[in-house]
């Protein structure tokens, strides 16, 4: 065996990529957490949950003389892959009025909000004070935790405009 590696760290529900560089005439045995066993060069485990990180172990074994190499490992972390965040406003609102933003939290997580007239915001809960109609919309956010981004949220917003004077 000349080299084994992993494309660890990665989120849940990636794959796991075992690779290893080895020479003709063998047979090779991975085996891993979970009772995982594989008899390929370079296998990968798709869908990959935290309960598989762990040292994935390789030997090999030469076909003519029948002789086992030195068993070798990687690696593998997987870390979890955050869940949407559950968004809420206090939408509808009148122009002039604060518009509050909030997401639910994950522990450790950061945020990454986009919206109408490019909006961003890196806050959990954003505010817009003296919003105005034209930040109606939809706005969007991901969680990110260890590297691993959330799928999108998104909420839809309202800002009404104030009606108009009276002319006396």
């Amino acid at each position: 065996i000349s080299s084994v590696s992993s494309n660890s760290p990665i989120c849940s529900g990636n794959n796991i990529n075992l690779n290893a560089v080895t020479s003709s005439n063998v047979n090779l045995l991975w085996q891993g957490p979970n009772n995982y066993n594989s008899n390929l060069t370079n296998p990968v485990i798709t869908n990959a949950q935290v309960n598989m990180s762990g040292s994935y172990s390789l030997t090999i074994t030469d076909i003519t003389t029948g002789c086992l190499s030195s068993i070798v490992s990687t690696t593998v972390q997987v870390d979890q892959t955050p869940a949407p965040p559950i968004l809420t406003s206090n939408s509808p609102i009148c122009a002039g009025n604060v518009l509050s933003l909030t997401a639910s939290s994950d522990v450790g997580a950061s945020y990454a909000w986009t919206g109408p007239n490019a909006f961003n915001s890196t806050n959990q809960n954003p505010t817009i004070n003296a919003a105005v109609s034209a930040q109606s919309g939809v706005y969007s956010v991901i969680s990110t935790l260890l590297a691993c981004n959330s799928a999108p949220s998104t909420i839809t917003v309202l800002i009404n405009d104030l009606p108009s004077t009276p002319v006396l």
